[in-house]
């Protein structure tokens, strides 16, 4: 029988509510509802995909899973620890476990930080003591980067090069999850395939838990295990990719699905 994973997080019937800007003095405040009844488990060593188009609740519900934002209602777990009014040691944990990597890596790197300087500030960040020089050569070879690009800036290189230092950059203090935001819709179609390639390989080198948010089917099909198809703040459907790819039940993956631009399956992608 096969050993039980332990859980990451456990999200029960959490609800986020912003209020909206007033249009003037005179009308009361609205609300927009962001999330809505969302709850699932997401298990040590898994990769999940949180799927949706703009506005169905997925960026809110990185935020919150990062501890950046609170729910107005319900609980979100982090390895069985609530997130709600977290102690130091909780939240310590928690930054220091889970790294996220961002959408676009030129808005994400500091032009005026050298490569070097730019991976290692979050071991001087979280005060991780070490050969720190000998940790950026380590992640720079784990991304396929060579060592001597430590001096130069992030506009002396390539998009899809970019991507690599920030992923080199959040797995620097050692993450156990990885946060993806749509790590490669800003990139070219012809160095996508390469950072999907990458972030499989160091999922299964690293023991990592990764969570993709994107937008198109096509990205977590060749990463992800699991999918959680989010419409308008609700899961609309969720499991396994396998599953949602050949027979979605809602309309709405059915619609995600027809849209999707798929990559070519090759074996170097295989998600076990």
């Amino acid at each position: 029988m096969p050993e039980a994973r332990s859980s990451v997080y456990r999200l029960e019937s959490v609800d986020k509510v912003y209020k909206a800007r007033r249009s003037s003095l005179f009308q009361p405040a609205t609300q927009i509802q962001a999330l809505r009844d969302v709850s699932f488990e997401i298990f040590e060593g898994e990769s999940v995909g949180i799927v949706g188009e703009s506005g169905s609740g997925k960026s809110t519900l990185s935020r919150i899973l990062l501890g950046m934002d609170q729910p107005t209602r319900g609980e979100v777990r982090f390895r069985g620890r609530s997130l709600r009014g977290a102690n130091r040691e909780v939240r310590g944990r928690l930054i220091r476990d889970v790294q996220m990597v961002f959408q676009d890596p030129s808005a994400s790197l500091d032009p005026k930080m050298p490569v070097g300087v730019a991976i290692a500030e979050p071991l001087r960040a979280l005060g991780i003591e070490g050969d720190r020089a000998a940790r950026v050569r380590e992640l720079l070879e784990l991304v396929g980067l060579p060592a001597d690009v430590v001096r130069r800036y992030p506009h002396e290189f390539s998009g899809g090069q970019r991507q690599r230092i920030a992923i080199a950059r959040a797995l620097a203090p050692r993450p156990r999850v990885l946060v993806a935001d749509e790590p490669v819709s800003a990139l070219d179609v012809s160095v996508q395939d390469q950072i999907i390639t990458l972030l499989n390989h160091l999922r299964q080198t690293l023991g990592l838990t990764l969570l993709m948010v994107a937008h198109d089917l096509a990205v977590v099909q060749l990463l992800c295990e699991r999918t959680i198809v989010m419409n308008q703040g609700r899961i609309e459907e969720e499991g396994p990719t396998s599953t949602i790819l050949t027979a979605p039940r809602s309309g709405y993956a059915q619609k995600l699905l027809h849209d999707a631009k798929f990559f070519d399956l090759r074996s170097d992608h295989a998600t076990s």
